[in-house]
């Protein structure tokens, strides 16, 4: 599924805040700036996929140039040899990743340690049994090159069997020379990565989450050609519910927008919401936090790690280590108005 505008934008708004906010750590400290070689190389692509052991010129080809720029400066950027992990504050989620996302994983049959710490005291040590490289971004197959910044690429750490639904995403730079590495390999007559799923023994599920996902697809580029998010006074955004219905929010009557859009937009499986506010007002209220945050340490310091627009819940989320009152007061200054305001903490999301 395809991530939309501001979803991106949230992602690369807090990779500027881990980048902000790096600070001096030993290489001690985190065993993870060394990288473990691992046992087994995997790539995916939807369904299909391709593993390669140690003895395969694969396997070199694609851990020698990760293990070059491991957790390494790169142009100007501070990495987190000199401060601590550099955490994304997003999880991933079945919508993320669609069938012609590139993920490379690094495979480790006995478990590897990663240290997080935000702060002194707050330390949390796990196992983690794989990394899993997206080196072409979010949806993205090898010819598209989508990503805005060449070298910025995202990693999951994966701990318990679950690559979804957790926090252990973080920034990992790289040269994109290793774009054209794995584009070679999922392209080379030995690679089995296109041979690997016979499409007429794709399950009735699968076939029924793909029709959905190209419906989607063909509406929002219809609302995105016609300037909807930009043009239409009571936008709201739009997000996936259920993985059965595109619900698009508007302040206004959701009659006015149907009927404004109805020779455009399939309302069959499209739902209209009516909330208090318009992605505009959510936006702007945000940027005024956002020119805070950026202009000092004190927010970060204070515990507010991340912040974006939650367009299904209609409002600004604020990413806290804690919540405390220093932090609403603070918070309250800067968008007076508080029913647009939400923390999340670890998965938990609190209204203000």
């Amino acid at each position: 599924m395809k991530k939309f505008a501001n979803t991106k934008f949230f992602f690369v708004l807090c990779l500027m805040a881990c980048f902000l906010t790096a600070s001096c750590a030993k290489t001690t400290d985190y065993p993870q700036f060394t990288l473990t070689e691992p046992d087994r190389i995997l790539i995916t692509q939807g369904s299909k996929s391709v593993e390669y052991d140690k003895n395969s010129p694969a396997f070199e080809k694609i851990f020698v140039p990760i293990q070059d720029v491991w957790w390494k400066k790169n142009q100007n950027y501070e990495m987190v040899t000199n401060g601590r992990p550099t955490k994304v504050l997003t999880q991933l989620s079945e919508e993320n990743i669609d069938n012609q996302t590139i993920m490379v994983s690094f495979l480790y049959d006995t478990p590897i340690a990663w240290t997080d710490a935000f702060e002194p005291g707050d330390i949390k040590t796990h196992e983690v049994s794989q990394y899993v490289f997206f080196p072409f971004g979010y949806n993205s197959g090898a010819a598209e090159e989508s990503n805005e910044v060449s070298d910025v690429g995202i990693m999951a750490v994966e701990e318990d069997g679950n690559l979804y639904n957790q926090n252990n995403v973080y920034v990992f730079l790289y040269s994109s020379a290793i774009r054209d590495i794995v584009t070679e390999i999922i392209t080379t007559n030995d690679s089995k990565l296109s041979n690997v799923i016979d499409t007429t023994k794709t399950t009735t599920d699968e076939s029924t989450l793909l029709a959905f996902q190209n419906r989607v697809d063909e509406q929002v580029e219809l609302m995105d050609q016609a300037s909807i998010p930009e043009d239409f006074t009571y936008y709201s955004g739009r997000y996936i519910e259920n993985q059965k219905t595109l619900i698009v929010a508007v302040t206004c009557s959701p009659d006015t927008f149907k009927s404004e859009y109805s020779n455009l937009l399939d309302f069959s499986f499209i739902q209209v919401k009516q909330v208090k506010y318009t992605y505009k007002e959510l936006e702007a209220a945000r940027e005024i936090l956002n020119k805070e945050w950026l202009k000092s340490d004190r927010l970060t310091d204070m515990g507010i790690i991340g912040h974006g627009v939650d367009e299904k819940n209609n409002a600004v989320l604020i990413v806290v280590l804690e919540l405390n009152d220093e932090i609403r007061n603070e918070v309250a200054k800067l968008i007076p108005d508080s029913g647009m305001i939400e923390f999340e903490i670890g998965e938990e999301i609190i209204p203000y």
